[in-house]
């Protein structure tokens, strides 16, 4: 989730905010798990989803990967650097994209 600084500050989110963010997965989930999402992210994904049995894959589109233990990792290439992550979910749910399930 992305907000401009204009944007009242209830919508804000900032890098040192506290969420009590909340994994609803049951711990023997054993579905595939995927991640579309900026960096920042990669870690409460990990995080929330580190105890889900199924595969866990993470899409990015840096020159380097994100760290993201357990996780599969796959790089998405386009010149897009701004919201790149609704072209990779769009290519994905087309099943055009490597880690397509």
């Amino acid at each position: 989730m992305v907000v401009p600084e204009m944007a009242e500050a209830y919508k804000r989110r900032r890098k040192g905010d506290l969420f009590r963010d909340v994994r609803m997965l049951p711990n023997d989930f054993d579905e595939p798990i995927v991640f579309f999402g900026g960096k920042d992210y990669v870690p409460l994904f990990c995080k929330l989803t580190k105890d889900a049995k199924g595969k866990r894959t993470v899409f990015y589109n840096a020159g380097r990967a994100p760290e993201a233990p357990g996780c599969s990792l796959e790089r998405f290439v386009t010149p897009t650097r701004t919201n790149w992550h609704y072209e990779c979910a769009r290519k994905f749910a087309a099943g055009k994209e490597r880690g397509a399930i």
